[in-house]
């Protein structure tokens, strides 16, 4: 199908335009699709002080639990949603920070496609739910919060957003078939209306890199958007694994990046902070690394584990979410068992002494699986089949 004969118009839709692995599926969606626009968040600076604001008092009320990424949805900066619905295709992806409000998603009168880049859609207020699988079936006594019981704030979170969307024929994105199969027990998403896409990347920027491994003393890589307030990230877990490994007598240099370069990562290891790399010098980063670590908690895909791999960096990660379908253990990287510290050290142990089988073995691995080409392909197929339905 050549974009000539591709005449389905999507309406594109994600808070930002960078910054995030969802702002650069969206993007990479937008660029692709001559018939598309790209929404982002252009509301005046006061009205999304005002809204954010709004939110951040609603958490303090019911005393939201420190490093929980959560939001309520209730108020949005865009008012209208008649732009929106003059596209064949609604394709929602991160619309946080308040970017449409839970009701005005009600508004929409056209097909939805919806990628989960998190889990939020369907809970009462978090983003990553962890062990919490309260949210399938009903929100309330939530653990997040510190003022939690059966009517809580998640309770309510839950019950707008079945009055407004959760009713209506969506079609959902897993980026894994690990979340497809936890958003499948949810009682208001019909497995038949689940699709399994993985997300791709541009490999251009990858494609002339030095992906030699020969520091003398192996370089250990850890980096995550705001690593030091989201607890998902697993920083503190990573911790106490290094400096396990540490005073266990292996040698390191360990570099972190995507938090402000003042933030404090450990007063016990030796570490340098890049602080916030931008997207043209994130390749390089990556494959000076011998290792890549990336104990997430959880993930519903993986797009830096990716990343690194494409940089000819093995990974280290968790099993049990999404990112465990982006390595391949023992060719790519390590999968170690969940929340397992001496598993962990032993994949990190393991990456450093396979660093060039495993490297020569990334790249490959993320051409046949994760270019951005192949995600664009399926999501365009997807997108067809909607609108011939609706036709």
């Amino acid at each position: 199908m050549t974009d000539q004969d591709y005449q389905c118009k999507v309406a594109i839709v994600n808070s930002r335009n960078s910054g995030g692995g969802a702002a650069t599926i969206a993007a990479s969606l937008s660029k692709a699709l001559p018939q598309s626009r790209f929404f982002v968040d252009d509301a005046p600076k006061v009205k999304k002080i005002l809204n954010s604001i709004f939110d951040k008092v609603l958490n303090k009320i019911n005393q939201k639990k420190s490093g929980i990424i959560w939001s309520n949805g209730r108020r949005g900066n865009l008012d209208s949603m008649n732009e929106i619905n003059q596209f064949d295709i609604v394709h929602l992806n991160w619309i946080n920070d308040s970017f449409i409000s839970v009701k005005n998603i009600s508004k929409i009168n056209k097909p939805i496609v919806w990628t989960l880049h998190d889990l939020w859609p369907l809970t009462g207020g978090c983003h990553i739910p962890l062990n919490c699988s309260r949210f399938q079936l009903e929100c309330g006594n939530c653990p997040s919060l510190g003022r939690s019981g059966p009517n809580d704030l998640s309770l309510e979170n839950l019950k707008l957003k079945k009055e407004s969307y959760l009713n209506k024929d969506i079609t959902w994105v897993a980026p894994s078939h690990f979340i497809k199969s936890v958003v499948s027990k949810h009682t208001n998403t019909p497995v038949e209306k689940i699709v399994v896409i993985h997300n791709g990347i541009d490999l251009t920027p990858f494609k002339n890199l030095n992906t030699k491994k020969e520091n003398k003393i192996p370089i250990l890589l850890f980096g995550a958007l705001n690593w030091h307030v989201d607890k998902n990230k697993g920083a503190s877990f990573l911790e106490e694994a290094l400096f396990q490994l540490k005073e266990e007598g292996y040698e390191f240099s360990l570099k972190v990046f995507g938090s402000p370069k003042e933030t404090l990562f450990s007063s016990r290891l030796n570490y340098e902070n890049l602080g916030e790399v931008s997207k043209e010098d994130l390749p390089k980063v990556f494959s000076n690394a011998d290792s890549f670590l990336f104990p997430s908690m959880s993930e519903t895909f993986g797009l830096m584990s990716v990343e690194a791999q494409a940089s000819g960096t093995p990974v280290v990660c968790f099993e049990g979410h999404g990112a465990q379908e982006t390595v391949e253990h023992h060719k790519t990287g390590y999968v170690s068992k969940y929340k397992d510290r001496e598993d962990f050290i032993h994949g990190i142990r393991f990456s450093i002494e396979n660093a060039k089988e495993l490297s020569n073995n990334c790249k490959e691995w993320v051409s046949k699986n994760f270019d951005r080409e192949i995600m664009i392909t399926n999501y365009k197929n997807l997108y067809k089949e909607l609108h011939a339905l609706k036709s």
